[in-house]
């Protein structure tokens, strides 16, 4: 089910944190919000096109209502060696505050980032040595963030970081997710 949004959603609720406290952000009902927040992203990676059309468009946001609720999600290519797919879909597991990270699970190569825990995993091709390969993965509340980045290190290219900082700026000025710090 496509959806189209033409203005900004309003920012839904207010939410009040501190130093490395996330509140509780009701779960929206709909894809709507993670539309507007990955919408939001796409032009500050105005290099990033659609495969589709050959025009040079920017990705069309694809939003799904699954009985486990909405995601919002894009793909898009850089050059021929650099692609991207970046995704926002819900989860029943509630995100766990940064604060909270134990040594035990530091096995997990997770990372704070912006009051919550971050994993990522870098790698180059098989094939094509000159190819990296990263994947980052971080749960803000309700919500997991997904991003994919294959590019050639050579040439000018986008990192999953860059699209993860993006995201988050986007989703905490939206409401969807509230501002954390890390300890």
């Amino acid at each position: 089910m496509k959806q189209c949004l033409a203005l900004p959603i309003l920012v839904l609720l207010l939410v009040a944190c501190e130093a490395n406290t996330i509140t509780d952000v009701p779960l929206p009902a709909t894809a709507v919000p993670l539309q507007a927040v990955l919408t939001a992203v796409l032009p500050i990676f105005g290099d990033c096109r659609s495969y589709q059309g050959g025009g040079g468009e920017l990705p069309e946001v694809i939003t799904e209502e699954r009985p486990e609720g909405p995601s919002a999600s894009f793909t898009c290519t850089h050059s021929a060696d650099t692609n991207y797919s970046v995704s926002i879909s819900s989860s029943d597991r509630e995100a766990m505050p940064a604060n909270q990270f134990t040594a035990g699970q530091a096995d997990w190569e997770g990372k704070c980032f912006h009051g919550y825990v971050l994993y990522e995993e870098t790698s180059t091709s098989p094939a094509k040595q000159y190819i990296v390969r990263e994947s980052q993965e971080w749960q803000a509340q309700h919500w997991v963030v997904s991003i994919d980045a294959s590019y050639d290190y050579g040439y000018v290219h986008y990192t999953a970081q860059q699209f993860s900082e993006a995201i988050y700026a986007s989703g905490v000025d939206q409401g969807l997710f509230p501002a954390g710090t890390c300890p």
